[in-house]
C-alpha cells in the first residue's frame, strides 16, 4: 500500500469491527456484504461507502488525506494478520522465516519489527 506511510491509521477499529474478523491464529473472514469484487464490476459497494462516509474515488482525482488514512489503517490490520500467521506457523513448525510474495514487499520495512515480536 504505497500511500499507507502518509496516512494515520484512524480507521483500524472501524475495519476490525465491520470489515474483517481476525482470529488469534491469523485466519480471517471478510464481511462480504461490503464488497462487490466477487459478483460485481467494482471492489466495494454502497455499504462500504456508507461505512466510511465517502464514495469511491474517481481514478483521475488526486488522493486525499482520508484515502491515505484508510490505506494506513488497512496496513496496520494486514501487519497484525501477518504477525499472527507467523506466530502460528512458528508454533506449529518451528520455522522462523516466512515469505508471502506480495505482502512481503509491503512489509519489508517492518520485517525486523515483525520478527522481534513474532519469534
Amino acid at each position: 500500500m504505497g500511500f499507507a506511510p502518509y496516512g494515520v491509521p484512524r480507521y483500524t477499529e472501524l475495519i476490525l469491527d465491520n470489515l474483517i474478523d481476525v482470529k488469534l491464529d491469523g485466519t480471517f473472514r471478510l464481511a462480504m456484504e461490503y464488497f462487490d469484487y466477487a459478483t460485481g464490476l467494482r471492489m466495494t459497494n454502497d455499504r462500504f461507502s456508507e461505512l466510511f462516509r465517502r464514495g469511491p474515488r474517481a481514478p483521475e482525482s488526486p488522493l486525499t488525506q482520508d484515502e491515505m488514512d484508510i490505506a494506513a489503517s488497512i496496513q496496520v490490520v494486514t501487519e497484525d494478520i501477518v504477525l499472527r500467521l507467523a506466530q502460528t506457523i512458528h508454533a506449529e513448525t518451528g520455522l522462523r522465516i516466512f515469505v508471502w510474495r506480495a505482502v512481503s514487499l509491503e512489509l519489508c520495512g517492518q520485517w525486523p519489527f515483525v520478527t522481534r515480536r513474532a519469534l
